[in-house]
């Protein structure tokens, strides 16, 4: 008898042993079974610490060495982006027209910091700078889990304020009415709505945040306001109001111009406006100096060839230019024109990055001022240029 035989007829004998009953040989199995169990939970909890580990680990290494974030978001035709402050603010500018797209890009994995923010159901200041629903129309859709500290926006646009209050009557303004009762006399209620001009400024540390546009000062200072439902003469909190300050529909050169610093790194959001607005910033002397060198600029109006002039293009020379455009839009965004300007300024191809050729956009902005990102090289020129 060969070796294998040998093997083979050991095998039998220990299969069909008495010692081997049936009983026991579905205990075996069972037991078996029971160690996978417990192996795969073990992985699964494993899993779980290491996420968590990865998670406070990173958390530490933002705020330990002051990394910020910026964040293009891919929502289609419109503008919705991110900035995540190491201190751990969250700032919202614009979120799009889809309430569906502006969440799941908002909670994705290759979103924000791989999805450390997906159980933070928080926006600390969300800035709506026009009226306009590819820029606005999402935040009617957010669920009331999603609490928004202050929503600043421009005098003229509010209307998807209000319909975000409506829509959430039995929640949002039950809370309101709850902490007016508990407060009637305090100014700190859940919701601040804060309309802005130029001049207004705010600061995170040492980083800022400074509106240059729109211009009317005097809007600020004499509008009246109305509670969304209130009687007349009804007294109440300054959270529940909403400003009614033109009755005129609100215009892309409405739209607030807001430079930021983040560690020592400048970027300028436009909206969407043209060169209207534009002129009006480089022809006032002070706001002019303000948005000299430029290192990011958000294009204005997705790429329109109505905004991103060449002259106060030559003011800004922007290192990298962001146009968040949605993919073969029927508007032809962005136009040809303002690409042939961006590269006439001597902006790199590779340096202008667009949601319609590259999807969702992180700038990692560290403490001394580097700036990572990601590489984008499918920048093209087959829009047809209809607006």
């Amino acid at each position: 008898m060969n070796n294998i035989d040998i093997e083979e007829s050991a095998f039998n004998r220990v299969l069909w042993d008495n010692s081997l009953s049936p009983s026991r040989f579905r205990g075996l199995v069972y037991h078996k079974y029971v160690l996978y169990f417990i192996a795969v939970i073990s992985i699964i909890v494993f899993a779980i610490q290491l996420h968590i580990l990865g998670w406070v680990t990173l958390k530490k290494y933002q705020r330990h060495n002051q990394v910020s974030f910026l964040h293009m978001l891919d929502i289609g035709q419109g503008d919705s982006f991110i900035i995540d402050h190491y201190v751990g603010h969250r700032i919202v500018i614009d979120t799009g027209s889809n309430s569906n797209l502006f969440l799941n890009q908002l909670y994705e994995d290759s979103c924000c910091l791989i999805n450390y923010h997906k159980t933070r159901k928080t926006i600390d200041l969300l800035l709506l700078t026009h009226d306009d629903a590819d820029h606005a129309a999402a935040l009617v859709g957010l669920p009331p889990d999603i609490k928004i500290g202050i929503i600043m926006t421009s005098p003229f646009a509010y209307s998807y304020i209000e319909k975000y209050m409506q829509s959430k009557s039995d929640t949002l303004k039950q809370e309101l009415k709850s902490e007016l009762e508990q407060n009637s006399e305090s100014e700190k209620t859940k919701l601040s709505i804060l309309p802005v001009t130029n001049g207004f400024s705010f600061n995170i540390l040492s980083d800022t945040f400074e509106i240059l546009f729109p211009k009317n000062q005097e809007l600020v200072s004499g509008q009246r306001y109305q509670k969304l439902g209130a009687k007349k003469n009804e007294k109440v909190g300054p959270s529940s109001y909403l400003p009614t300050i033109s009755s005129r529909r609100p215009e892309n050169d409405d739209s607030i111009i807001m430079k930021t610093m983040l560690n020592n790194r400048t970027i300028l959001f436009t909206g969407d406006a043209g060169f209207e607005a534009e002129r009006a910033l480089f022809e006032d002397g002070k706001i002019k100096k303000k948005i000299e060198n430029i290192d990011i600029l958000k294009v204005g109006h997705h790429g329109s060839k109505y905004s991103s002039g060449k002259e106060f293009l030559e003011i800004m020379k922007p290192q990298y230019a962001l146009i968040s455009a949605g993919k073969k839009n029927t508007y032809g965004h962005p136009h040809k024109s303002v690409l042939k300007r961006l590269e006439s300024i001597a902006v790199k191809k590779e340096n202008i990055f667009r949601t319609d050729t590259c999807g969702q956009i992180q700038f990692t902005i560290y403490k001394m001022g580097a700036i990572g990102h990601p590489d984008c090289k499918s920048i093209s020129y087959d829009n047809k240029g209809l607006d």
